[in-house]
């Protein structure tokens, strides 16, 4: 099924939303696209492949595409013997790898560069590990990037001249958000700077992106007490490598909701956008044009805890997220000026995807799951969505 069998256009356009300052005093009013009860079934061929299938647990999957079409799934193993971070890969003639040890650690974050080159981020002993594998080669010998010597969680994101803009956290506190860029002439990090500046009880799921002028911008979800409420914030370098004080993006959504995962990317005019889910409304997602944010809308009101969003050379958008109270992997696209789609089911009833890409038309999601009394990593591949 080919995307304009299902894909409606029109009303949440640019230039037909509301748009406004954080600086304005506004009054936000809820657009609802894309409501589940038109939900396009699911259709044959969607299949989860078990890519780690051992007897140990697996967990905390994530994957890359590469410029040929090969895929590859990362994730952290809890072996006695040999755990660490393993990946396989699946070759553009449809054949998977055998699965392979790469390296002691875990929480693994992986991107492939337009060479082909495999870049890999991970913890270790509580320090930034980052390595790279170039096509036919060997794995680098880690690179080392610590703030405080508490570091987890690491995200990043290549530039088109190679440069890698690196978030991570540090565990103290109420966990401390540091940005590190790795220059790809020298291949030298600079000094890593932290951004959050706002009181909080507890911060968490963060997320870069980077535009085509190599300017980085960076959402995370600021719990403010034990009890809430909680806060997405964006901050970015793109006003001369000064990070902007971080700035609430759901501040007017009423009521405030616990929120879950967030994701951020930017398209090729510079357009940044941002979803998220929370328990209350959701999942939303809004934009900024120009310096401008528009009105949030709400894609699914009946979406989960998880939400992960990828750009196309075309700029449209593709999200997967899970549901609730129905569980499973569900899918929707929206094209430039357009409505968003109804969801496809991918996947039912189980699943929150915990990585995802596109490739010619094709939508791929990994996550974790119980098979037999133990966790595997799953992978999941919707053929010609877009």
């Amino acid at each position: 099924m080919k995307g304009k069998s299902w894909y409606k256009g029109g009303m949440d356009s640019p230039g037909k939303m509301m748009k406004f300052r954080f600086s304005a005093l506004v009054v936000i009013f809820f657009i609802t696209i894309g409501c589940p009860d038109k939900e396009v079934p699911q259709e044959a061929g969607f299949e989860a492949v078990n890519v780690s299938n051992t007897p140990y647990r697996s967990e905390d999957p994530t994957m890359a595409v590469g410029p040929d079409g090969t895929v590859y799934v990362f994730w952290e193993e809890w072996n006695p013997d040999s755990g660490g971070v393993y990946y396989t890969y699946r070759s553009p003639d449809g054949k998977w790898s055998d699965v392979a040890f790469v390296c002691k650690g875990g929480s693994p974050y992986a991107k492939v560069d337009n060479s082909g080159t495999i870049h890999l981020a991970y913890k270790h002993d509580f320090v930034i590990h980052y390595i790279k594998k170039p096509p036919g080669g060997d794995w680098t010998q880690p690179e080392y990037i610590t703030a405080l010597g508490m570091s987890c969680d690491p995200k990043f994101e290549i530039d088109r001249w190679g440069n890698i803009h690196l978030i991570f956290s540090e565990l103290i506190g109420a966990i401390r958000i540091f940005y590190s860029k790795r220059s790809a002439n020298g291949g030298w990090w600079s000094q890593p700077v932290e951004l959050n500046k706002e009181a909080a009880f507890h911060r968490l799921h963060t997320r870069i992106t980077v535009n085509a002028q190599g300017d980085a911008f960076v959402t995370w979800t600021n719990v403010v007490t034990d009890t809430g409420p909680d806060y997405i914030l964006y901050t970015t370098n793109a006003i001369g490598d000064t990070w902007s004080y971080p700035v609430p993006l759901n501040s007017g959504i009423l009521p405030i909701a616990a929120v879950f995962r967030t994701d951020i990317a930017v398209d090729s005019w510079g357009t940044i956008h941002v979803i998220w889910c929370d328990d209350t409304h959701g999942l939303l997602y809004r934009y900024n044009k120009f310096g401008m944010w528009s009105a949030p809308v709400v894609v699914d009101s009946s979406a989960g805890v998880n939400s992960l969003l990828e750009i196309d050379q075309q700029n449209r958008l593709h999200v997967v997220y899970d549901g609730h109270p129905e569980s499973g992997i569900y899918y929707r696209i929206k094209k430039l000026y357009g409505n968003w789609s109804d969801r496809i089911c991918c996947l039912s009833p189980r699943g929150i995807p915990k990585g995802m890409g596109i490739y010619g038309g094709d939508v791929y999601t990994v996550f974790a799951d119980i098979v037999d009394g133990e966790w595997d990593i799953f992978f999941v591949e919707g053929r010609g969505l877009y």
